[in-house]
């Protein structure tokens, strides 16, 4: 009976380990970074194409469209470098410390 149970016990901390280990190096595929990039990457060619046709005397595009741009474009790369921290969970801002 004692035996049994400290069987299924340690069988339950093998699975819990294993969990906890397959967590630990889980990661982001390398689509997510590229989608991201991508997407960065065409939003910086809708911006130039977009204020090539309504630029003012002086050459530069209305006020308004580059804080739109400068705001997507700072969420798009704050976004990359906060997955991208989060894809190497020992290195980096946010830390996972390994338990032992």
């Amino acid at each position: 009976s004692i035996t049994r149970k400290l069987r299924s016990e340690l069988c339950h901390i093998m699975e819990v380990r294993a969990q906890r280990l397959s967590d630990e190096a889980s990661s982001l595929p390398p689509t997510h970074f590229t989608l991201i990039t991508s997407l960065s990457f065409v939003s910086i060619v809708a911006y130039v194409t977009a204020s090539l046709a309504v630029v003012d005397d002086a050459g530069s595009p209305p006020q308004e469209a580059s804080l739109l741009f400068a705001g997507l474009f700072s969420l798009y790369y704050l976004f990359f470098n906060f997955c991208r921290d989060l894809n190497e969970p020992f290195k980096g801002v946010y830390q996972i410390k390994r338990s032992n």
